[in-house]
């Protein structure tokens, strides 16, 4: 008899289409949020622009809805 407790969830496993599915589009919804907001004094339109992108990367990179490689792309 056994006395170890059944994996619960094994670290190869898939995760499920809802899950991914939110976790990519939160970072799409950050640059969608922050392009329309104007940018800060001093600021250029395109900086903002990029800091735009780089914020839906760092957000994207932090929920992994894909590896990471993937994303930096």
């Amino acid at each position: 008899m056994s006395t170890e407790a059944p994996a619960t969830a094994a670290k190869g496993e898939k995760k499920t289409l809802p899950s991914r599915l939110w976790k990519g589009l939160v970072p799409i919804l950050v640059v969608a949020v922050l392009l329309p907001l104007p940018p800060p004094n001093g600021l250029e339109q395109y900086a903002w622009l990029y800091f735009a992108i780089f914020a839906g990367v760092i957000v994207g990179l932090i929920l992994e809805p894909q590896p990471g490689g993937a994303i930096e792309t």
